[in-house]
């Protein structure tokens, strides 16, 4: 709902700024969690926390492109994917042990500091230099059929994955009798798979491997997991 926006205020609105809003956004999201009691509140606590995770993924991922090195592109981006996924599965290895032994509450309030804290370290972030183009040139690529074929791609992916993601928790507690920390440990271990495969990529790419043939096969690979 908000990502073109979003990418269309990473050409115009300091990136650093932009990231700390939707730091802050998943810190209210956090709190907003450990308290809320009614479905109809925690609709709306979602769609704040959905907000702010999009400001985070497409102001983050700008941000690499507009600095990363020319000479080593993949380099850049790779370790901006391993860096992610090494955190987020750490995340979920502790998240895991931390539920079973404290409960919901402590964890979400834990996780809200820690996303205050980064909102904080976002400030600090070098700034990034504004684009030229006008809101019909945004309207002229997104008739690009190249374009509305990448879309329709990633949008095929994002399914995929949300599936995915809804799937696995009940599905690991159902079939194997997974708790928390078993589910964690588990959804853990495929994103620290997931940050390792973003650093060969990368690494793989400046090596002139052609960008087609890696995503063909970390959609097999997908496919196949």
């Amino acid at each position: 709902f908000s990502a073109l926006q979003t990418g269309m205020l990473t050409d115009r609105a300091p990136i650093r700024y932009i990231a700390a809003i939707g730091f802050l956004l998943m810190a209210t999201f956090n709190v907003a969690l450990a308290f809320s009691v009614s479905p109809l509140i925690l609709l709306l606590v979602f769609f704040v926390g959905g907000l702010g995770n999009t400001l985070l993924e497409i102001s983050l991922a700008s941000f690499v492109l507009k600095t990363a090195d020319s000479d080593r592109p993949g380099l850049s981006f790779g370790l901006y994917i391993g860096s992610s996924g090494f955190a987020i599965a750490t995340g979920m290895f502790l998240g895991g042990q931390l539920l079973s032994g404290l409960g919901y509450v402590p964890v979400f309030l834990g996780s809200a500091a820690l996303s205050l804290i980064a909102a904080g370290l976002t400030t600090r972030l070098r700034g990034t230099t504004s684009a030229s183009s006008s809101i019909a040139d945004y309207a002229s690529d997104l008739r690009s059929p190249r374009v509305l074929l990448l879309v329709l791609g990633f949008f095929l992916l994002s399914t995929h994955w949300g599936a995915e993601m809804t799937s696995l928790t009940p599905f690991l507690r159902d079939r194997f009798g997974l708790d928390e920390a078993g589910t964690g440990l588990f959804l853990g271990t495929a994103i620290l798979g997931l940050g390792t495969a973003g650093l060969f990529a990368g690494a793989a790419f400046d090596r002139g491997v052609s960008l087609r043939l890696i995503t063909v096969v970390a959609l097999l690979l997908s496919g196949l997991g």
